[in-house]
Parts: structure tokens; sequence; C-alpha cells
């Protein structure tokens, strides 16, 4: 997982990353769930507006998660059941439930789009899955789903019981035409999540940042946040570095600047294994530049 500020570079990272283990002959998955996606523009490839991964390279595909899509099929495929939830035991009628079908509940389009994922682990149809999140807030409401959705999910299933015991009462036999389809698959989609998500084994939260005030400050409450999710960011990427020999006077001043946040991430993120990429002259677009931006991420070890 890569997440932080707007603007840091993490979709880069995230690309990057893929790439490299696609190169190592893993079979690789790089997704976005970035509202606004530009992992597609990235790695150099016209936006696909699907929701199937597609072809980048050997042992590399990508897809950009359309979340209003992937609502879209869920509520063609429950209908009946979205409907039969809204009007079970309430006074709404056809029309009413039909129109608050056709709203979005928040969270909901999320869970369902990172669980199309989740699908893929399930498979085992890659080896590798790189996740570039949103910008930090949005990721941070992202991972507050999981707990939300399970007590919504909680309530609402008890609502359903009560309904058919007393239903069954009046009855006098058990009702058992009522399907609970949708939800069983939200309560397993969450807890896949939720499992995934905060296991250092199966996961690692990589955070994105450059050495300037707001955007250390904003990586320092992404990491405490993530602390009370149960995550741990066990990497951060400095990006955007500039060079501090070089004879450019603008560059070495701009370096003597970002010096001092540079010594402050070192002291802040000291459970971090941190790592620096330098500025490059030129956009990071294609697979060649991000093969060249991942030999920073992955260092050869010249010692032998």
């Amino acid at each position: 997982m890569f997440s932080g500020k707007g603007g840091v570079g993490k979709t880069t990272c995230a690309a990057a990353t893929a790439v490299h283990f696609a190169g190592l002959g893993l079979r690789t998955l790089v997704f976005s769930t970035d509202p606004a996606h530009s992992l597609a523009d990235s790695l150099d490839l016209r936006p696909d507006k699907g929701t199937k991964p597609v072809e980048v390279a050997a042992n590399l595909q990508m897809v950009e998660l359309q979340a209003d899509r992937l609502l879209t099929e869920l509520k063609q495929k429950y209908h009946n059941e979205l409907q039969d939830l809204l009007t079970t035991g309430t006074y709404l009628d056809q029309e009413d439930a039909d129109q608050l079908v056709s709203l979005t509940v928040p969270g909901v389009d999320e869970i369902m789009g990172l669980k199309t994922v989740l699908d893929f682990v399930e498979k085992q149809a890659y080896d590798v899955y790189i996740w570039d999140t949103a910008p930090t807030g949005h990721t941070l409401r992202l991972l507050a789903l999981p707990a939300e959705m399970d007590n919504w999910i909680k309530a609402l299933a008890k609502v359903r019981w009560k309904y058919r015991q007393v239903m069954s009462q009046l009855a006098r036999r058990e009702l058992t035409e009522i399907k609970d389809d949708l939800l069983l698959s939200m309560k397993k989609a969450v807890q896949k999540v939720s499992k995934v998500i905060t296991d250092p084994g199966q996961c690692q939260f990589t955070g994105v940042t450059i050495p300037e005030s707001m955007a250390v400050e904003e990586t320092k409450r992404l990491k405490d946040s993530l602390r009370r999710y149960g995550i741990t960011m066990s990497k951060l990427i400095v990006n955007n570095v500039s060079p501090a020999d070089s004879n450019c006077v603008f560059c070495r001043s701009r370096y003597r600047q970002q010096a001092v946040y540079l010594t402050n991430i070192r002291k802040i993120f000291t459970d971090c294994k941190v790592q620096q990429v330098p500025q490059f002259s030129e956009e990071i677009k294609g697979i060649p530049k991000l093969k060249e931006f991942a030999r920073y991420l992955f260092p050869v070890d010249t010692k032998g």
C-alpha cells in the first residue's frame, strides 16, 4: 500500500515498485482506488474505463478501479434484495425503496472496490499486489470503513432477525424466504479487508512524502492514525530530494532548506525504513523511466 499527501509522487512510487517486481518474474497487479486516477498516465497508457485488469508488460497488469461502476454492478446483482432490505418491516412503498436503492450508500462503493481486489488475492491470480491509494484523508476514511461497515451490517442483520421472528410467530411457521446474500457478502468483504490490511505478513504500508513542512506533518499524522487502526508504516519514501553536491546554486540552496526536514524525518520516523529519491530533471512516465526510478527504491547491494 502506498499513501501520502497529494502530489508527493505516491503513484510514481507504486508504479515503479510494480515494474520492479514484474521485472523479477513475479506476476504483479498494480491498482488504484484514487477517484482521480493517474496510474495509467504514469505507465504511459490510455486510461481504461473498465473494472478488469489490463496487460501492461510481461508479468504486469493494472486496473484503475471505477468504484461507481462496481457499485452499479452490485445494485444490479442485488436489486431485489436491496428493495427487500428497505421495505421489510418499514412503511416504505415500492417507489420509496426504488429511490433509496438509486442512491449511493457512503463507503459501500469503496468497500466493494477493495473487495474486487481481495477476490484476486483469494484466487491467487498474482504474486504481488501494489495498491496506489487516494491521498491521505481519503485513505484514512477508507481504513475506518471496515469497523464502521461491520457495525452497520450487525445492526441491520439484527433488525432483519427480529422481523423474521415476529412474522414467523404471526404466520405460526418458520419463514425462510428472506435472503441475506448481500449482507453475508458485505460481511465477508469487511472481514477480508480488515484481516489483510492489519497483517504485516500480508500487507506492507509505505508512506510517501517530500522534504517540506506540510508534507512531513501530514505524513506524521498519517503514521499516528495508522497505528490506531493496527497498521504499521514500515517504509517511508522521501521523494524529490535536491542534490547536495550540485554545481547549480539554486539546487544547493534548495537542498539546504530540505536538509532541515530530512533531519526531522530521521528523528520522527525512527521505526521506518527511510529511503531518499532524488529529484529528476524529466517527468517519470513510462516503463523505462519507472525502471530508472525503481533503482532508488531497490538499490543493488554493491558490497557483495
